[in-house]
């Protein structure tokens, strides 16, 4: 009974999360070593807040990429973050400024900050590599809801 009742609560969880991804526009990222993320994209105020909270998969080679309307210092944290992320933070040129390699998640009340050194006006968020093969560059390309096309 127990196990049906999460398994429930499970797929409720998934299909929930399904839909809100619809709801935020995506596109494609890829930064100087070639690598490419179909990522989910976050622009206002409560989608970033919210940002990948209570997600109990991230597809590989997928993330979420947080646009800032103008370069600023941030902060962010794994609070209700079930997974360990990679969290790169770029300048406004998409020069990587700070990587957090496997930010850890948290599920307590209080989580550490992980703060960006300078101002910050994209972040992107993936499942978290292996520390060989997590090596972050610069952004090289992206592509927003397969129409805009920004390169650095």
């Amino acid at each position: 009974m127990n196990k049906t009742i999460f398994y429930l609560f499970l797929l409720w969880l998934i299909s929930f999360h399904a839909k809100a991804a619809k709801q935020n526009k995506s596109g494609w990222v890829s930064d100087n070593n070639q690598h490419i993320w179909r990522v989910e994209i976050v622009d206002d105020e409560f989608n970033r807040m919210k940002g990948l909270m209570f997600r109990p998969y991230l597809f590989p080679d997928s993330g979420m990429l947080f646009i800032f309307e103008h370069p600023k210092p941030v902060n962010f944290w794994m609070k209700n973050t079930w997974l360990a992320l990679d969290m790169r933070f770029y300048d406004a040129q998409g020069k990587l400024i700070t990587h957090y390699p496997s930010a850890l998640p948290c599920l307590s009340l209080v989580c550490d900050l992980y703060p960006a050194n300078g101002s910050v006006k994209y972040v992107l968020e993936t499942n978290a590599q292996p520390k060989n093969i997590s090596q972050a560059t610069d952004l090289s390309v992206l592509i927003i809801d397969d129409e805009e096309l920004i390169t650095f």
